[in-house]
């Protein structure tokens, strides 16, 4: 028995340090054992967690359809997101077809006509 506390006592990763020299106990040997154990459990699980997929596949009716979305716009935004001034014009955006920072699409036909012109 003395034998394989000796053993356990070798395993000590974390001995304590008296002076000069270290000094490795039963209880230290028996943490490293019981905790390097727990570490490979662990990273076995999550190994094995990782390798394992899983396809889920679903299928959701909408019951929406019918619904109206209410959007509340107290004060249009410029398209650089800042709120407009008092004497200020909206400058809508023309999504992604404006040639310049100028460039102003307040309506529908405006954007069609901006992406035509830019090519898009």
């Amino acid at each position: 028995m003395d034998k394989v506390f000796n053993k356990l006592r070798n395993l000590d990763a974390y001995p304590k340090i008296n002076e000069d020299f270290y000094n490795r106990t039963l209880s230290g040997g028996v943490i490293t054992l019981v905790s390097s154990i727990v570490m490979l459990l662990l990273f076995f699980s999550e190994f094995r967690l990782y390798l394992h997929t899983v396809t889920e596949t679903r299928l959701i009716v909408d019951n929406s359809i019918g619904e109206k979305l209410h959007i509340n716009v107290e004060k249009p935004l410029q398209k650089h997101g800042g709120r407009l001034e008092h004497n200020e014009t909206y400058c809508g955006t023309c999504f992604g077809a404006e040639m310049s920072d100028d460039d102003c699409c307040n309506s529908c036909e405006e954007v069609r006509e901006a992406h035509i012109k830019r090519g898009i």
